[in-house]
């Protein structure tokens, strides 16, 4: 009895000691997983929201945001929010101190309401912000644009151009560095939000890049051109927008699981930027951006060129506000938006001096050297005019055109 009484513990001190060399085993390789992880992706940090995000001269700070038009801020909408958080003057005051916050170079909206652009755009400007705006859309009906905020002392506006639920730009580095002078393409979207017209997300997607393709010139340029693709896609990773982004190609017919019914693309097509997307460059797994109700998906998205590093993204969401937001859900105290906003800091590829004039001198000889044509003076001006009456009757009432929003905003 001795005897096995010994051995008993033995075999217990030898259980022991082989969990806990197990267990020490699999913490090596979750260790080694994150490391081979940060290493693959570059290893961007993750930074908190509520800070600025802070770039040095060869990187850019980029946030996205999806502010939602005060239009569809109704208790008709989101039940489930109290009144007070509803209340445009409480919303305007939490989205100014979310704006201050940022600190970004740049700073991509939308759902900008037509009625507010311009204290909007005021309250911008004295935080050191330039604008682009998506006039034509606002000029034509739509109670909502897209909007686009830098900071003149880093980059230079060259080129803009509207397109449905797209906007376009092309701006110049100014900052001193390796990177000055270099061209960054930008295109802030807010793509169909009506879940049965997966084929007019595509579409929208799809001429945008192609504009960004014909103003760079080439598609071995646009291959190597520092690319940024940010905003609301109102799609998931499994959706047909994601898929174009990250393969380049989507074939003929494909569907997504929304509306399997409904081919997205009749052709297959496809686009010559390669990039990808700036949360999976770290080890931060957003768990939505947009919360109404128990419904949350991640529809919001940066993508970049993949040659342009990732060094940083931001929390979309604080930890500590976490409980708040699934109890509560969005909008609530807090968040102004029934989305949260993503951000992140890119590197820009560094240019040499003979490559920049090359860049200057193609633009001028393009005719490119202005940043706004005829028929976007007259459509900015028709804003303004809009925006100073209150906007009027003619923009209480959407239009069923390709830059209303006629289904369920998102």
């Amino acid at each position: 009895m001795l005897i096995d009484g010994r051995l008993a513990a033995l075999g217990a001190v030898a259980v022991g000691l082989t969990v806990t060399w197990l267990q020490g085993r699999g913490q090596q390789r979750s260790a080694a997983a994150a490391a081979r992880h940060r290493s693959r992706h570059g290893g961007a940090r993750l930074l908190p929201r509520g800070r600025p995000l802070q770039s040095k001269p060869d990187e850019l700070s980029l946030v996205s945001y999806n502010i939602l038009c005060q239009r569809y801020a109704n208790s008709r909408r989101l039940p489930h929010v109290f009144a007070q958080y509803l209340d445009p003057d409480y919303r305007w005051q939490r989205l100014q101190a979310e704006l201050t916050c940022f600190g970004a170079d740049l700073v991509a909206l939308q759902e900008v309401a037509v009625d507010r652009w311009l204290e909007l755009k005021e309250y911008m400007a004295s935080l050191g912000y330039a604008a682009v705006v998506q006039a034509r859309a606002a000029a034509n009906g739509s109670d909502f644009m897209l909007a686009l905020f830098y900071r003149p002392e880093k980059l230079r506006l060259v080129w803009h151009e509207e397109r449905s639920r797209v906007l376009l730009a092309a701006l110049a580095v100014e900052a001193e560095g390796p990177a000055r002078g270099q061209m960054v393409w930008l295109a802030n979207v807010h793509l169909e939000g009506s879940p049965y017209r997966p084929n007019d997300r595509i579409s929208q997607l799809r001429h945008g890049l192609q504009r960004l393709e014909h103003h760079i010139g080439s598609r071995e340029a646009a291959e190597a051109a520092d690319v940024i693709i940010c905003g609301d896609f109102n799609s998931e990773e499994h959706d047909s927008p994601y898929w174009l982004l990250r393969r380049g190609r989507l074939e003929r017919n494909h569907t997504d699981a929304c509306c399997p019914q409904v081919p997205t693309t009749k052709e297959t097509i496809s686009h010559p930027f390669a990039l990808h997307e700036a949360y999976a460059a770290s080890s931060h797994r957003q768990p939505f951006t947009r919360k109404v109700g128990r419904e949350h998906a991640v529809l919001d998205f940066i993508w970049c060129s993949r040659h342009m590093p990732v060094s940083a993204v931001m929390r979309p969401l604080q930890p500590e506000l976490r409980p708040l937001v699934d109890k509560c859900f969005l909008p609530n105290r807090w968040h102004p938006s029934d989305h949260l906003p993503i951000g992140a800091v890119i590197r820009v590829s560094p240019v040499s001096d003979a490559q920049a004039a090359a860049e200057a001198a193609a633009h001028a000889a393009a005719g490119r050297g202005g940043v706004t044509s005829p028929e976007d003076a007259e459509a900015a001006a028709a804003l303004n005019g809009l925006a100073r009456s209150g906007s009027g009757s003619a923009l209480s009432s959407p239009r069923s055109d390709a830059n209303s929003n006629d289904a369920r905003p998102v």
